[in-house]
């Protein structure tokens, strides 16, 4: 009887390996339909920010400005005659690929006022209110148009437009899907989703992944992929895919060079200094990712993740001077008229107080809380927190 039950252990024991080497057991911690919710939740927070009175007149006048830009920008614009062959008049019937993303980015802004807490167009009793369910059919329709005309399995792109296929339709897309989920037809999601999912690659190996600051925003649309379709597959592509991007990179081992560097350097481009350009967007994806996943087992599947703490002291601190950053580390982003140094350094200190709180040392949070308030009141131009 105990060799019978050693061998069964023994067995047994041989089984589970060899489903874990072949994959017919999954390890990593799937995703539940309670941690899906949690993350769209935390998602939608991330977005949209949370009720306030309205007696704050600072905020009140951001909901203000983002009515205005709807009112000037795409209600005006916006058409809903399907025979006319266009969603907005200032683009018309041929677009480019750039306004192909802009036409993305007007959706994610409707999508989002119709969500903003005190805004006259925020969801709730559309039945009385005709500029909410205006708003709300103006969403639906867009989606529906962009599907069919714009962005979908069918549609042919060359090379040159990677970007706004892979990167700038997709980041704006999960946005609008997520606050939408529960507000549209069933269709029109997946259609959506389907169109994402189309042009990002299927694997971590795949020449589609583009390097640096680029992957992670590839990986970071994916990632919303699988939250929102419940697709675990999509959450294990993202967290493969970066793998490797939160480690320093060894000059000469990868063909892009692309990365952080022991020395605290972010490169782009392959030689290009770019901590505050690419470098800005690599933080800012890294603070989503604890947004997203905060609270949730999902979160730990990014192992790595965690030496953004480090890069907060060796590669993002030593840029910022006063609550600007220094001109060389912007890359070609020094050439941006309309966004400010100091513009600049606000979303860094933002993202870096983001990722900073999720530490579980005490005092590193506590020296980063030090340096936000201490940047704020530096400032020359205009101490006021509602910049950060």
């Amino acid at each position: 009887m105990v060799e019978k039950g050693m061998f069964k252990c023994i067995a047994s024991a041989i089984l589970f390996t060899v489903c874990v080497l072949f994959g017919a057991i999954d390890i990593a911690h799937a995703q539940t339909p309670e941690e899906q919710e949690r993350s769209i939740n935390n998602w939608k927070t991330a977005l949209i920010g949370t009720s306030f009175p309205e007696t704050d007149t600072q905020l009140m006048g951001l909901v203000t400005a983002q009515e205005q830009n709807y009112e000037n920008t795409i209600k005006n614009r916006i058409n809903t005659d399907s025979e006319k062959g266009y969603l907005f008049s200032d683009i018309g019937t041929t677009w480019t690929s750039a306004q192909m993303s802009t036409m993305a980015v007007r959706i994610k802004q409707m999508a989002i006022l119709y969500y903003t807490p005190n805004s006259k167009y925020s969801k709730g009793d559309e039945e009385k209110n005709l500029e909410k369910s205006d708003l709300k059919q103006n969403i639906i329709y867009a989606l529906d148009w962009f599907y069919k005309n714009a962005y979908n399995e069918n549609t042919e792109y060359s090379e040159d437009s990677w970007y706004d296929f892979r990167i700038g339709v997709p980041l704006n897309l999960v946005d609008a899907l997520t606050l939408m989920k529960e507000e549209i037809p069933a269709e029109t999601f997946q259609n959506s989703i389907n169109s994402i999912a189309h042009f990002e690659p299927n694997k971590a190996s795949d020449s589609t992944f583009a390097s640096g600051a680029n992957r992670m925003d590839q990986a970071f649309s994916i990632a919303m992929l699988g939250v929102l379709s419940g697709e675990q597959e999509k959450i294990d592509l993202a967290v493969e895919s970066l793998q490797y991007a939160f480690n320093p990179v060894t000059p000469g081992a990868l063909a892009s060079n692309d990365g952080f560097y022991k020395d605290g350097t972010f490169i782009q481009h392959r030689h290009t200094p770019y901590t505050s350009g690419y470098g800005g967007t690599y933080l800012a994806r890294s603070a989503e990712l604890f947004k997203l996943f905060s609270g949730t087992s999902q979160l730990g599947q990014f192992k790595a993740l965690k030496n953004m703490y480090t890069y907060l002291d060796t590669t993002y601190l030593p840029v910022l001077y006063k609550n600007e950053v220094l001109d060389m580390t912007r890359g070609r982003g020094i050439s941006l008229q309309n966004v400010s140094n100091e513009d600049v350094a606000n979303n860094i200190l933002y993202n870096m107080y983001t990722i900073s709180q999720k530490n579980g040392d005490a005092s590193y949070r506590s020296r980063f809380n030090t340096i936000l308030k201490s940047s704020i009141i530096k400032d020359s131009s205009n101490a006021s927190s509602i910049k950060i």
